[in-house]
């Protein structure tokens, strides 16, 4: 299938007594501002740039989206790609080891330009992501978009085969 876009993104993961938590981030502005249930979270990801290296642009990704530093040293597993059909958006996600303790965490998004309301012409600012917050495996499962579900599922086979 040929897709219009490519997008680059971060698993981040960590170990708390002997149990996986993945960060999930929940997009920002106003079509998402009610909307924090299961379903509406998100992996930290964005546009690759033309000629830019898929590693290169899901770290840059991941700390633009949410201020946490990860190097290429915490990237553990290629989790592969997807294609999100209905925008036939190609998806492709690392997985990355910090275990980095909420208190430690300093969110903060960058901002992007949307139109607002659709097909109004207006344009606000809005950050690409509201907020993020640490789930366990299975809940994270429950609270990921089904688009990005087998990333999770593939991390989690990952973790078990080593």
């Amino acid at each position: 299938m040929k897709y219009k876009t490519t997008s680059a993104g971060i698993l981040l993961f960590r170990f708390i007594d002997g149990q996986i938590e993945i960060l999930l981030g929940n997009p920002g502005g106003p079509y998402w501002v009610n909307r924090h249930a299961e379903g509406d979270w998100s992996l930290p990801k964005g546009f690759v740039e033309e000629g830019e290296n898929l590693l290169d642009a899901a770290i840059r990704e991941f700390t633009e989206e949410t201020n946490i530093p990860v190097q290429i040293k915490d990237v553990c597993f290629y989790l592969g790609d997807t294609i999100f059909n209905r925008k036939k958006k190609r998806i492709i996600i690392y997985a990355a080891r910090k275990d980095i303790k909420d208190d430690d965490i300093k969110f903060e998004s960058n901002l992007c330009t949307i139109e607002w309301p659709r097909g109004s012409g207006e344009k606000v600012e809005i950050p690409e992501l509201d907020s993020v917050k640490f789930f366990t495996l299975e809940d994270s499962k429950r609270m990921i978009t089904d688009v990005q579900l087998p990333f999770v599922e593939r991390l989690e086979k990952a973790i078990q085969s080593k």
